[in-house]
């Protein structure tokens, strides 16, 4: 006792010499050292690492996390956790051959383990490394939360058009990757009316505009960017990621979209989420398809599984075969201790009850050490 009690001391000696106080001790044990996804490592799991805002808004403007985003924008930081799953992925990443087709991922978990961040991590690197984003916010809400967004399709026969959701992703697309954009020339030429159209070797961002300012035709250009992001993707000048949030919504069976008379449009019906299925078959190269799968968000019910085979069925496991598993598990103890941590220093649970251990571990029981269980439990503390 007499030892740990002196090094105990000669340890707070150094860091009171050092101009540091006890409290930031124990920031130091939670907050790790680098920000930049691609130097980090497992040493550094369990630990929060800085988001630049500027990132923020080019990641999270749109696909994030709820809750995470509202926790962010009150503490006046964003910071997402280190852990192993993103760092497995990331050094995937770094070691994968891009000469040859994309590799698919799929994260998988149960609710709120924190497959939406994880894949924020990921998405994060990519940007760092200067690649192209193509990115599903939430493919399930396009099912569910719609009934009026669907014209019939002029381009495909007995499907339906979507042009609020697609002008709003091409938006989105823009706004995230619009220096590339312009560097990249079309193959063909492509007729949207009897006055519109966009010649071949035309700059691709032109396209995307097209989309934004027609949203008629906005369905149709999402087909078009894909198919021209797939042929330029052989030039090997840039790499791609394509990252789907629920994937399982694209091979999901209904729609809650009721046409008159009664008629409920099902999911293979939409044209918008047909080109984002093709997408998924890799059939072009210098980049990796990285996807999450959701029980939840889908349609009417809460899927009792959450593993890959059960929420793709049997139409979307084929499509996505082969791919590499990455589950998602919740907190570990010293996950778990790490956020606490982090709540504790922003001031952010004032209940003092849940400052001690005994609270901690009230907490622990309550949450199932399930990072969304916490995030809802110390909301209101």
């Amino acid at each position: 006792m007499r030892a740990i009690l002196k090094f105990a001391t000669v340890v707070n000696s150094r860091y009171w010499n050092a101009g540091v106080t006890c409290q930031s001790v124990r920031w130091m044990s939670f907050k790790s050292s680098e920000n930049d996804p691609a130097k980090q490592g497992l040493q550094h799991q369990s630990q929060l690492y800085h988001i630049p805002q500027e990132d923020i808004t080019k990641i999270f403007h749109v696909g994030y996390s709820n809750k995470w985003f509202s926790l962010s924008e009150v503490l006046g930081e964003g910071k997402i956790m280190i852990r192993r799953p993103a760092l497995e992925v990331i050094d995937y990443l770094k070691k994968t051959d891009y000469n040859q087709a994309p590799v698919r991922y799929v994260l998988y978990g149960s609710r709120g383990s924190g497959k939406t961040l994880s894949l924020m991590h990921i998405m994060h690197y990519c940007l760092n490394q200067g690649w192209l984003i193509v990115h599903i916010p939430n493919a399930n809400n396009w099912n569910v939360n719609n009934k009026w967004d669907f014209l019939d399709s002029v381009s495909h026969e007995g499907m339906y058009d979507q042009p609020a959701f697609s002008s709003e992703w091409l938006k989105h697309f823009k706004y995230r990757n619009e220096s590339m954009l312009s560097n990249f020339k079309t193959h063909q030429k492509y007729v949207w009316s009897k006055r519109e159209l966009t010649e071949s070797g035309q700059p691709l961002i032109s396209v995307v505009e097209q989309g934004i300012n027609r949203p008629k035709n906005s369905t149709d250009v999402i087909g078009v960017v894909l198919k021209e992001l797939k042929l330029n993707s052989l030039s090997n000048n840039f790499k791609m990621l394509y990252a789907v949030k629920a994937v399982n919504g694209l091979f999901a069976e209904m729609t809650n979209i009721r046409k008159t008379g009664g008629y409920m449009i099902p999911v293979r019906e939409l044209t918008m989420l047909m080109h984002f299925r093709n997408f998924l078959k890799a059939n072009w190269k210098n980049g990796a398809i990285i996807t999450t799968v959701d029980q939840h968000n889908s349609y009417r019910e809460l899927k009792a599984d959450y593993k890959p085979l059960y929420l793709l069925k049997q139409e979307g496991f084929e499509m996505m075969d082969p791919f590499i598993p990455i589950k998602v598990d919740n907190y570990s103890e010293k996950e778990f201790e790490c956020m606490m941590q982090y709540l504790l220093d922003k001031k952010w649970i004032q209940n003092e009850k849940f400052h001690t251990e005994s609270g901690k571990q009230e907490l622990k029981f309550l949450t199932s050490l399930n990072p969304g269980a916490l995030q809802r439990i110390c909301f209101p503390l």
